[in-house]
Order: C-alpha cells, then structure tokens, then sequence
C-alpha cells in the first residue's frame, strides 16, 4: 500500500501535489494527508501526520488561523507565512511535510525528530 504525497513543480512554476491516502476507512476519518495553498502568494504545503499542542498553536496565531480550519496543512502554511523557517522549526507532533515557497524557489521538506513518517526524495535530472 502507497501512503503519501508527491510534489511536482512544473516548468510554468505551477506546484501540484499528488497524494496517495491510505486506504482504511479509520485512517480516512482522521485525515492523515492534507493539502493547503495560499493561491495568492502560490505557496503550497502538504502534510502527513498530525500536530501537537494544536489549541496553543490556535491561541498564539488567533489572528492568523480561523477557528473552524483543522487541517495541519493550513496551520503549517500560517506558521511559516508569519514566522518563516524558524516557526516551521517550532513545531512539534508526529509528522513530514513539504512546503514550496514559489517567492524564493525553494522546495522545504522537513519531518518532526522521530521520524516517524518517512520522507523520501528523488532526483530525476535537475529535477528533485
């Protein structure tokens, strides 16, 4: 069974993910996978895992994060949009995630220090 995610950057720039859910109907109700994109700026990140100590991650971004969001993916976007890396760097839970920063061309990938979720990547040509 293929769980995951795959991330494509085209020659046009444009970012598109490919994820590979699991399979499980318990596994699906908990939304391992998910996606967030800020089609303003373009910046796409997609999460597998989860995040701890979500309701202070809410409390200390109110502003940013509306409440009824639940997604991972959405809280890892608004991290990184007001505290960039080092907020990234902050978090904690059982996870991988992959971000891409179209502003400054960078593809981030990073996963919590267990490693837990594994996080592969593939060079293919000049291609990652």
């Amino acid at each position: 069974m293929r769980i995951g995610f795959e991330v494509i950057v085209g020659m046009d720039g444009e970012v598109r993910f490919h994820l590979f859910p699991p399979s499980s109907s318990v596994l699906e109700e908990q939304s391992l996978i998910t996606l967030a994109k800020d089609e303003s700026t373009g910046t796409a990140v997609v999460v597998i895992g989860k995040f701890y100590y979500q309701h202070e991650l809410r409390t200390y971004w109110l502003k940013e994060i509306a409440q009824q969001t639940h997604s991972e993916a959405s809280l890892a976007l608004t991290v990184f949009q007001q505290a960039g890396l080092n907020g990234l760097q902050q978090l904690e839970g059982d996870f991988s995630l992959v971000l891409f920063d179209p502003k400054q061309q960078q593809l981030l990938a990073m996963r919590d220090p267990l490693g837990n979720w594994p996080l592969y990547w593939v060079y293919e040509g000049e291609r990652i």
